[in-house]
């Protein structure tokens, strides 16, 4: 028997080591699109062209209390004032396989700042230039 366990995720963003994470998704890295179209000839043949498109997202769902707030606040800022908000991402599953890499990502913008009576989630969502996904298994044993 094989168990997921979400504190065996090692992310880094730029400098600094990410926690703080809400319920639900919390670490979603994503391509923009598919890695190989499908086009099928007049004669029924198929074939495929690469996209060599490897672009795509990271999204972080922070809790509101979180001070990983202040973190990503401060990359988005420098960047805002100064272009110096491209940082390296690394997030490696030491109780599994899999591995996600990119070595330039960036804000687009800060989240919506929703404010309610109960602390909600803050959702970050970083630009990836060139993202490397492998996805493995969970090799924690039960």
């Amino acid at each position: 028997m094989r168990t997921w366990d979400l504190k065996g995720m090692s992310i880094v963003v730029g400098p600094y080591s990410v926690d703080g994470f809400d319920d639900g998704d919390v670490f979603v890295p994503a391509r923009d699109e598919v890695s190989f179209t499908k086009q099928i000839g007049a004669m029924g043949e198929a074939s495929r062209s690469k996209t060599n498109n490897r672009a795509g997202t990271i999204t972080f769902r922070i809790k509101q209390t979180s001070p990983m707030n202040d973190k990503f606040s401060s990359i988005m800022i420098s960047d805002e004032l100064s272009n110096s908000g491209v940082v390296p991402f690394v997030g490696i599953d030491s109780g599994g396989t899999s591995v996600f890499v990119c070595p330039k990502i960036w804000l687009t913008k800060p989240p919506d700042a929703n404010n309610a009576r109960d602390a909600g989630p803050r959702e970050w969502v970083f630009d990836a230039g060139d993202l490397s996904m492998f996805i493995g298994s969970s090799n924690a044993p039960a």
